[in-house]
């Protein structure tokens, strides 16, 4: 996908031409039990050979619940109704995390997933990673603390992660 004023539809682009570095998540996400297990669908191609993510998989994303501060009281909404560089809270169930970067800078990418299948990716900079790393394991329930960011329009929104607490 070109940055610029050239734009395609998301069905028209593989997750692995927009993005390589996202190529290791969206395995693990595409081959999560939850994923696997949404209404009855499965997700049933390749990720790897560049085709397209079933819709089960994508209809969940990015829709997990949160909670938010408003002049009026807090609020919950789903992520994807959040406005961009709001503060959230956000409680799931740690489904996939994949380490990228370097031995000097490590990041994250972890999908929180909540109990009726709603799942938030959660981008854990190099600066909050080593603070955050012990909380990021899968089959944890925590909650996660960031900015609502939204790197490509047509891309489900991302947690930017300031803060992890367990949570039972």
């Amino acid at each position: 996908m070109k940055h610029g004023t050239e734009r395609q539809s998301l069905a028209s682009v593989s997750p692995l031409s927009v993005a390589p570095r996202y190529a290791g998540a969206l395995k693990r996400i595409a081959s999560s039990p939850v994923a696997q297990n949404m209404a009855g669908r499965t997700t049933t191609r390749s990720i790897a050979a560049g085709r397209p993510l079933s819709a089960a998989l994508v209809l969940g994303m990015g829709r997990l619940t949160v909670d938010y501060d408003t002049p009026l009281g807090s609020k919950s909404a789903p992520l994807n109704l959040i406005p961009t560089d709001t503060y959230v809270s956000a409680t799931g169930k740690v489904t996939a995390v994949t380490v990228n970067g370097t031995d000097d800078a490590p990041r994250a990418f972890v999908v929180l997933t909540s109990t009726t299948g709603e799942q938030a990716t959660v981008d854990v900079s190099t600066d909050r990673y080593l603070d955050l790393y012990g909380w990021l394991v899968e089959g944890e329930t925590v909650e996660v603390r960031g900015t609502v960011r939204r790197p490509y329009a047509e891309w489900p929104p991302l947690i930017d992660a300031a803060g992890v607490v367990p949570r039972s």
